[in-house]
């Protein structure tokens, strides 16, 4: 089976009220509820016909599956 690499995103607006930058980025990241996310989806996948490609993706993907 061919490898393909696919760039998924989920985007939402959080108002949080925090005492600093720092800790509004935490609790967006520990508290947001996915479920409520507006805009999600995912790029066209691409072939990767080359085995540096596999390995340069596989080096910075966040997840991988069907290996």
């Amino acid at each position: 089976m061919p490898y393909f690499k696919v760039e998924a995103y989920a985007r939402m607006t959080m108002l949080i009220k925090a005492d600093d930058a720092e800790q509004a980025g935490e609790l967006a990241l520990d508290e947001a509820q996915w479920a409520l996310v507006n805009d999600s989806g995912a790029e066209p996948p691409v072939l990767l016909e080359t085995e540096e490609s596999i390995a340069q993706c596989r080096r910075h993907a966040d997840q991988i599956l069907g290996d």
